[in-house]
């Protein structure tokens, strides 16, 4: 069963995958600009 983790504001997880030869530029961006954390 697929049930939002809230009634008053319901999340949707996405993913976008697309190639790229900048990665540490894109892992810069994500984590330093972002403050996204580096799981893998």
């Amino acid at each position: 069963m697929n049930t939002p983790w809230s009634a008053q504001f319901p999340a949707v997880q996405f993913r976008v995958a697309r190639p790229t030869h900048q990665l540490e530029r894109i892992i810069e961006f994500y984590n330093t600009g972002l403050g996204l954390e580096i799981v893998a």
